[in-house]
């Protein structure tokens, strides 16, 4: 290196190129070289620092602490700063506190992330994965042309969905669109678009979004295409054109429009009596074809009971609905009309197992025949107004009975601890649900007691937070089997229901750690499904405005929810929901004749106390 001159640092410096002189950097001596060095030191042995401390989080917390992280870091949906947040969150010394290295990581990831192609194709776990199905995109929809997005959202579909919201003949339905042929009775361009809109509620591909940088636009392109599709029917009643109405209506709900739903589902129930009287019963017939098609109506019909009972459960409202005199699907193991389709857990690798989809349609339809003369019976209208506390009494009591022999009598493969497939998860929490719902009622001392008291509040307080404890336990043992990425939009409801029965009984700390595992599942889903960004928003303000402490570890996830997630104006706007607000409505129906005040449905309580609440 020139003497008389300092290198530059770069090779060779123009020093000595000057002097023509050989370069050589005595890099112990550059500053900057050795600063740049010790830069990258200090990052290497900050990332290193923070795989240690969460190694030692996995290592040293409690097993339902490390559930519920490992739940975030598998979840695809959950940013760096969301583990920061929960982590930040942990109040034992055995839970290591988070550093803000892990920030300096997230931002890097992320901007490495918004370099990244858009084009799933790309994506190795794109590349890896082998559809259930393979169908044609041309001609059933026009949002897109791609048949291997097609064939991904309708295996998502078919594995994530379709087993529990039963009431598509899958092999109909494959066989149909594969034709390509768009007269066909078990597929049409309005069927696939719902589905796809269904679909894309379970995939973070940006072509299933309608506004690339907007998650809450998923699905929306399919969705606006399936509504014009309807309106293209114009009238015309098909088995496919029920069941794309029936599938649409549930994404409709959980994107936060199920007011629109419960006006939309006399409708559904007109165009079942009109298919029903034009394909009466089919009889014992000698042909494959028409016996499976036969079954494929039968299906249909009993599927859109389901939804339509489910829904009166949920929302607490009677509706007029006679059970369907069809036969219900063949689950005989030994028939073979019974032949059980495998069932694996798509896109993930895993072994087949039977899905048993009959029994659990059957038993499903089984209990909605229960549900739907509890409320009917309970309620005397869709204002929620019921019946006196003796009657409800009466009507519970005679109820639980029948409701306990349906659980015990449950075919074995779907039986409790047999399996643990979603959509049997999904059974079972519909149960725990249904029972929350009835003993809520009587859960609360009335002002005007009445004699006789056949069920005493503390025995109902005692069985609703039984069953909300199941709900968590099966939502635990989901998430160890399955993750969250694909849950049922159907558990929003359970979940829901049972969280906000626990949030009226955080008083006993044996309550907690259920809520927080519910809270934290709700806290994920709430990115996947409005409603339940709603919902929570609801029991977020339903604590402030009660007065009621929430577990520490819920807090900073809820600061978060509040600042990052929840846009008040927006987000009430996009709502139409009567979802009740369990809580309120189990404490209020305490006049005799079951008198309510104020709002407890979802759109009209957060209306009232959204914009005034402040923490």
């Amino acid at each position: 290196m020139a003497p008389s001159k300092q290198c530059t640092g770069k090779v060779p410096c123009n020093n000595c190129i000057r002097s023509n002189t050989e370069c050589v950097i005595d890099e112990s001596n550059d500053n900057r070289r050795r600063f740049a060095l010790k830069r990258k030191l200090e990052e290497l042995t900050k990332e290193k620092n923070l795989l240690d401390q969460l190694v030692e989080t996995l290592r040293s917390s409690s097993n339902e602490h490390v559930v519920r992280l490992l739940d975030l870091i598998r979840n695809k949906r959950t940013s760096l700063e969301e583990i920061k947040i929960y982590l930040d969150g942990k109040a034992t010394d055995s839970e290591v506190e988070m550093t803000p290295e892990l920030q300096e990581v997230h931002d890097r990831l992320e901007a490495r992330a918004s370099k990244r192609s858009s084009r799933r194709l790309l994506d190795v776990a794109w590349l890896s994965n082998i559809p259930v199905v393979e169908v044609p995109a041309h001609p059933w929809t026009t949002v897109t042309d791609d048949d291997g997005l097609v064939s991904f959202l309708i295996s998502l579909w078919l594995t994530w969905s379709h087993p529990f919201c039963n009431w598509i003949d899958r092999d109909l339905f494959i066989r149909d669109m594969r034709s390509k042929d768009t007269n066909s009775t078990f597929c049409s361009p309005f069927l696939v678009n719902s589905i796809l809109t269904k679909a894309s509620f379970y995939c973070d591909y940006p072509e299933v979004f309608e506004h690339v940088n907007d998650p809450e636009s998923r699905g929306m392109h399919f969705y606006r295409e399936a509504k014009q599709r309807f309106e293209n029917e114009d009238g015309r009643i098909t088995i496919s054109t029920i069941q794309g109405y029936a599938t649409l209506l549930t994404s409709m709900a959980l994107i936060g429009k199920d007011r629109l739903v419960w006006l939309s589902l006399g409708q559904l129930g007109r165009m079942v009596a009109d298919i029903s009287s034009s394909n009466p019963p089919m009889q014992l017939h000698g042909n494959e074809n028409k016996r499976a098609e036969g079954r494929a109506i039968d299906n249909t019909i009993w599927g859109v009971y389901n939804l339509t009972a489910m829904f009166s459960t949920i929302f607490m409202k009677p509706l007029d609905q006679e059970k369907p005199l069809r036969p219900r699907l063949p689950s005989d193991h030994d028939d073979d009309d019974a032949a059980d389709v495998a069932w694996s857990p798509y896109p993930r690798h895993g072994d087949d197992q039977p899905s048993h989809l009959a029994c659990v349609f059957n038993s499903l339809c089984k209990l909605n025949e229960l549900n739907v003369e509890a409320i009917r019976r309970l309620y005397q209208d869709e204002s929620r107004k019921a019946i006196s506390r003796p009657g409800m009494e009466i009507v519970i009591s005679s109820i639980l009975p029948r409701l306990q022999a349906w659980y015990i009598g449950l075919p074995k493969c779907v039986q409790e601890g047999q399996s643990a497939l979603p959509h049997i998860l999904d059974l079972h929490m519909y149960y725990h649900a249904t029972i929350i719902v009835l003993f809520g009622l009587l859960k609360t001392s009335y002002r005007y007691p009445s004699s006789p008291v056949i069920i005493t509040p503390k025995k109902a307080r005692e069985t609703c937070v039984e069953s909300a404890h199941q709900v968590a336990q099966m939502i635990r043992l989901y998430r160890s089997k399955w993750g969250i990425e694909f849950i049922s939009g159907t558990a929003v409801y359970w979940l829901s229901i049972a969280f906000f029965v626990l949030l009226d009984e955080l008083q006993d700390q044996s309550n907690h750690k259920a809520f927080i595992d519910l809270f934290s599942v709700a806290k994920v889903l709430s990115k996947q499904w409005f409603l339940m960004k709603g919902i929570l928003r609801m029991l977020q303000l339903t604590a402030r405005q009660m007065h009621i402490s929430l577990p520490p570890e819920t807090e900073p996830l809820l600061r978060d929810f509040e600042t990052n997630m929840w846009r008040q104006e927006s987000g009430r706007r996009k709502l139409s929901s009567a979802f009740p607000n369990f809580l309120l409505l189990f404490r209020r129906v305490t006049d005799e004749g079951g008198g309510l005040h104020n709002p407890i449905d979802l759109d009209q309580y957060l209306e009232k106390l959204d914009e005034v609440s402040k923490p």
